[in-house]
């Protein structure tokens, strides 16, 4: 099993650059409204702005990845709330990758409550991997 955690904030007008300065932490990436999708293409519909957990491949340990967000990012509570105030769509987004869709993940009871004091909320993206025959 492989997880791995980002903080995405997305918004349908206002932009990215100011959820950087409102937070003053520098994102892993970021796109503007308007933004090309791929060169040549359709634009983005919302500015959208993430941060990684900067961590290898924890195996099922999905909760570290979410910890090492939080620790960047819970000293910011009040512009988290300011940002939340202004309109902008907060998530904790996860990604699970299972061999042959088994596993699971847990997080702790003392973790979540950490994490539900903030106004974001909690997506997971989950793919079953399946292994061909040679």
């Amino acid at each position: 099993m492989r997880t791995r955690a980002s903080l995405v904030i997305e918004h349908a007008t206002l932009t990215a650059a100011a959820v950087t300065q409102a937070l003053d932490v520098a994102p892993t990436r970021s796109y503007e409204r308007g933004d090309p999708v791929l060169p040549g293409s359709s634009v983005r519909e919302h500015s959208y702005w993430v941060i990684d957990s900067g961590l290898a491949d924890a195996g099922d340990d999905l909760e570290s990845h979410l910890a090492a967000l939080l620790a960047r990012i819970a000293p910011r509570h009040d512009q988290v709330l300011e940002l939340s105030a202004a309109g902008y769509r907060m998530s904790w987004l996860c990604f699970v990758s299972a061999a042959d869709g088994q596993g699971r993940v847990r997080l702790s009871p003392e973790f979540l409550s950490q994490i539900a004091d903030l106004p974001v909320g909690l997506g997971f993206d989950i793919y079953a991997i399946t292994h061909q025959p040679d």
